[in-house]
């Protein structure tokens, strides 16, 4: 688990946290006050840039959390988590025939009445969260088996890109910010060279961060729902196809 854990942090953490410390850095150079913020010392720097860039992180995935799950969650999955509809009559992620297969095993091995099941048939807020408990347990019990790998993994990758969704949204704007202040530095003296050194790598890096952020964000769904089919899959593999211990 201390290895897992490890991992986690590493990619959920210090990668989105490195790249918008990296564009900070980026912008407190071209502003020429890079030099102030460094002590000179190869080991202190370096220590430095780790614990802020693992900080960031953290801030970074605060925000993911609190605005942008939100944000996917409206456009992609009708405003609830995918497990609160993946077991729901008609959903846009589970055949039906696998459906069916998953109630049955809701029903056999994890203790769920008929009627409670008759619920799923259609949309309500309780048959989301009838949904959302079957998922709970499938999940756990995959955990206490050892076969949860697969669904884990899915998971840390929605976190991490979510995560760098929102670090590639915040160095866009740090990119953005260094190209508005870049223009009126040189509002008089408009010439090539001017665009050429000082406007046009902050204009790319812009766009180019703006770009990532759309397709991390749209990692980070695809991996959502890869989560919660793994985890049914897992557990369905386990308990019916693979047999319970």
């Amino acid at each position: 688990m201390k290895d897992k854990f490890s991992y986690f942090d590493f990619i959920c953490y210090f990668i989105p946290g490195t790249v918008l410390v990296w564009a900070v850095i980026l912008f407190a150079k071209s502003l020429g006050v890079l030099v102030s913020l460094t002590t000179f010392n190869e080991f202190t720097d370096s220590l430095g840039f780790i614990i802020i860039a693992f900080i960031s992180g953290h801030v970074i995935q605060y925000r993911a959390k609190l605005k942008l799950e939100p944000s996917i969650k409206k456009k992609y999955w009708g405003s609830a988590f995918v497990s609160d509809q993946y077991l729901i009559k008609n959903n846009k992620f589970c055949t039906e025939v696998d459906r069916q297969k998953y109630l049955g095993m809701a029903k056999d091995k994890f203790g769920y009445k008929e009627e409670e099941l008759r619920k799923l048939d259609t949309v309500s807020e309780e048959s989301k969260k009838i949904s959302h408990s079957v998922y709970r347990k499938a999940y756990a019990f995959i955990n206490n088996e050892g076969i949860a790998e697969r669904a884990a993994v899915a998971n840390t990758y929605y976190n991490f890109f979510r995560g760098l969704a929102v670090a590639s949204s915040y160095s866009a704007i740090v990119f953005l910010s260094q190209l508005i202040i870049k223009i009126i530095e040189n509002w008089w003296g408009w010439s090539w060279f001017v665009i050429k050194d000082n406007l046009l790598i902050p204009v790319l890096l812009t766009i180019f961060f703006f770009y990532l952020k759309t397709c991390f964000v749209d990692r980070a769904r695809q991996r959502g729902e890869l989560h919660v089919e793994q985890v049914f899959n897992s557990a369905y593999s386990r308990l019916v196809g693979g047999g319970s211990k």
